[in-house]
């Protein structure tokens, strides 16, 4: 394998690298998103993905983050239930299907998203598997499993595969979603990981 084609290989893989840390951000947050180590690999993953990429507010986040909290985890599980969940109706809705005309969950949408992750023979467990197909986190994890090779493809048929779900999925929803969050939240952890994730959808 020549040199150009280990570097583009190991550019396909950071960008899964950076889906799964954009889907971990947009999951339920559980306790690994605290450990500056998440930080750490994920700025590595941004950089080498995407070296012209501005991550002055990740770097801001991460050195904030540095500083232990023992009430950070709460405080993001709050205002992840406030902008996802409710009480009463999400301020911002996590799946694709909310973005094509009715405000609606299950449809054609989330069909065909499932229907694509059963032709690449993705299987999710975890919490991402007891979410719908089209939720933003899944749909991220998707295209991290897809960018980082772990669906059994080449480099061209994954780099194929992602740029599809991108233009057909993806890219469709997502920047709008990532727009609501940052008008949304107060949360710098939220706001910054939609900033990064509109940039990347979008790229």
């Amino acid at each position: 394998m020549s040199d150009a084609a280990v570097t583009r290989e190991a550019r396909l893989r950071a960008r899964g690298e950076v889906y799964h840390w954009l889907s971990a951000a947009f999951a339920q947050p559980e306790a690994e998103i605290l450990d500056p180590e998440f930080f750490r690999l994920g700025r590595e993953a941004f950089a080498k993905a995407y070296p012209a990429m501005d991550l002055a507010g990740f770097d801001v986040l991460a050195e904030t983050w540095a500083v232990p909290d023992p009430a950070r985890l709460l405080v993001l599980q709050r205002e992840y239930t406030r902008l996802f969940i409710g009480p009463a109706q999400a301020s911002v809705r996590p799946y694709e299907s909310c973005y094509f005309g009715e405000d609606k969950i299950m449809t054609a949408r989330t069909q065909a998203v499932h229907a694509l992750y059963a032709q690449s023979g993705v299987v999710f467990d975890g919490q991402r598997g007891t979410e719908l197909p089209d939720h933003v986190a899944v749909e991220l994890l998707f295209l991290a499993f897809v960018y980082s090779g772990d669906t059994g493809h080449t480099p061209d048929e994954s780099l194929a595969i992602a740029q599809a779900f991108l233009q057909e999925h993806a890219g469709q929803w997502m920047p709008a979603f990532a727009a609501q969050v940052i008008a949304a939240t107060k949360q710098p952890f939220y706001r910054v990981a939609a900033e990064l994730l509109k940039t990347v959808v979008s790229a």
